[in-house]
This record gives C-alpha cells, sequence and structure tokens, in this order.
C-alpha cells in the first residue's frame, strides 16, 4: 500500500479538532463530544412547531368543512 497519498490528518487550526480526544487536558476543558441533549429554548421551539401543525391542520380542516 502506498502511504504516500493518503490525506493529511484532519483538525487543528481555529476550530480545533474535528474528532473528539479523549485526554486529560480534554476532559479538563469540560468540552463534551457531542451534547445533544435540548436546553429551554430547543423544548419551546419544538412545542411551537407542533402546536402550529396542529393548528393549521384544524384551520384547513375547519375551512374544508364550511
Amino acid at each position: 500500500m502506498d502511504r504516500a497519498h493518503r490525506r493529511p490528518r484532519q483538525g487543528g487550526g481555529d476550530r480545533g479538532n474535528a474528532r473528539f480526544a479523549a485526554t486529560r487536558g480534554a476532559f479538563a476543558a469540560r468540552k463534551p463530544a457531542n451534547d445533544n441533549r435540548l436546553d429551554l429554548r430547543g423544548w419551546i421551539e419544538r412545542i411551537a412547531a407542533v402546536a402550529l401543525l396542529i393548528g393549521l391542520a384544524a384551520l384547513l380542516a375547519w375551512r374544508a368543512a364550511s
């Protein structure tokens, strides 16, 4: 296998490393690898989106019935 044509490792630079390095320094910085938890604003946005869809469906049903 010719290793000369391999792409260099991604990461570094201004954005930091794209992959999470499980090192003591990374854990000390408290930077999670992937945090998918929703905060309060996220929950409010989701509830508003669902309420809007329900409202539009009700409006469409009301207009179709009359």
